[in-house]
């Protein structure tokens, strides 16, 4: 991980780590043409991954709703006990890590210490209790977090289940405070292999620092994506417990959407809608709980705050940045 100071004591703080194709197609040496073509593989990419990811929800759905019959639940167990060696992650009960006192920032610490170092898992049920204490906090929280100009702000991009990263975040910026405050941009999980243990530290941070600890939603808190990107094949591998991976999807559909530093700066894991008329209210109006990531603006697209609400219209991955710069004045 890597952290900027910006002025006025605005601090950025994200994961380094970048695939190839990203790099290739943002990079200014990259000759126009070269640069052309990892931008087409780049959306194409991106469109295989969007189509596997609503096939495997569609899938999911259908092997649902067969569990009343007693043969399809049959096999459906076979095949899930051998999906869930993919990980091969040590689950013994004695081995995890429990939450048996009052939930602490040390806790926190060492949870992930333990973790990164060891491989072990939380428990069951401490996953469980840190989820049925951020679940009303994040209830009640706005879309939009508004954040005052007068404190540090540590602004954590992408984590994608990388629990070291993390961990190098906090060591570097420090514990959250009433004058150091953390804004993680969504994408928590997927991808990485500790996406878990990520997910447990950063609500157990909400839980101790509500107000200095904002947790925006990504296009990656989304059923339909980690079954295309991992999580859920995670939470199978170290629980074995589907009813575990719904509360958690639960916790997904309830995080806000975006923040706002007073007039200094807009954080939100895509971009500002493009939509002309479009404001900071209309975002603020958005019914969250229903919301899903798959078609909408956190995917790097900019739809119709309106639209977002039901229906959110398809673009391309890869014209956000470009939208952004003339889409964000509209905002306010």
């Amino acid at each position: 991980a890597q952290t900027w100071l910006l002025p006025g004591g605005l601090r950025l703080a994200a994961a380094a780590s970048r695939s190839k194709l990203c790099r290739r197609l943002h990079s200014e040496q990259v000759p126009e043409k070269e640069r052309t073509l990892w931008k087409r593989l780049y959306e194409e990419d991106y469109e295989r991954r969007k189509k596997l990811a609503n096939f495997l929800d569609g899938l999911a759905q259908i092997i649902a709703s067969r569990r009343n019959n007693p043969d399809a639940a049959h096999d459906h167990h076979e095949s899930a006990n051998k999906d869930q060696n993919y990980f091969n992650f040590q689950t013994r009960d004695s081995d995890s890590i429990k939450l048996t006192k009052e939930l602490s920032f040390e806790w926190i610490r060492n949870m992930m210490a333990r973790a990164n170092a060891n491989d072990n898992i939380v428990s069951a049920s401490a996953f469980r209790k840190i989820l049925n204490l951020a679940k009303p906090i994040l209830q009640q929280s706005p879309n939009i977090t508004l954040i005052r100009q007068d404190v540090d702000v540590v602004v954590v991009g992408d984590l994608h289940g990388s629990l070291s990263d993390l961990i190098r975040v906090l060591d570097m910026a420090g514990p959250p405070s009433a004058s150091n405050i953390y804004v993680f941009n969504g994408d928590f999980v997927d991808r990485g292999d500790k996406g878990c243990e990520v997910l447990v530290a950063l609500l157990a941070l909400k839980v101790l620092f509500p107000e200095q600890v904002v947790l925006n939603r990504g296009n990656h808190e989304d059923p339909a994506i980690n079954r295309a990107y991992g999580f859920f094949d995670e939470v199978m591998a170290k629980y074995k417990d589907p009813a575990l991976y719904e509360e958690i999807t639960e916790i997904f559909s309830v995080l806000p959407l975006c923040a706002v530093i007073e007039e200094r700066a807009f954080i939100v894991h895509a971009g500002p809608p493009c939509t002309e008329g479009a404001t900071i209210f209309h975002i603020g109006a958005i019914g969250r709980a229903a919301l899903r990531t798959t078609a909408h603006s956190l995917w790097n697209s900019h739809a119709d705050p309106a639209q977002e609400a039901a229906a959110a219209a398809p673009n391309a991955n890869s014209t956000a940045m470009a939208a952004a710069e003339k889409v964000a004045g509209r905002l306010q």
